[in-house]
């Protein structure tokens, strides 16, 4: 039987998960600083520091994948 040996890459992937914030804000300036200083997304979880109230949230939970050009590495990667 031939045994085919394993190569190791490393490539590149952007995730990119696209929504609105629904934000209560006295202006637009600040409803958009609100945003950039209250909201974030991780793996798994919206999330904000305002008031819940003042936000609300639409977002798909499935991103949008961009995939980059394969690289070979040399040394092998301990994955955990």
């Amino acid at each position: 039987m031939l045994t085919v040996q394993n190569k190791n890459f490393i490539i590149p992937v952007t995730f990119l998960f696209k929504g609105e914030f629904f934000i209560a804000a006295p202006s637009q300036k600040e409803a958009k600083r609100y945003v950039k200083e209250h909201c974030g997304l991780s793996i798994g979880e919206i999330h904000s520091t305002l008031p819940e109230g003042d936000v609300d949230w639409n977002f798909d939970c499935h991103p949008a994948r961009k995939v980059g050009c394969a690289k070979p590495i040399r040394k092998k990667r301990v994955l955990d």
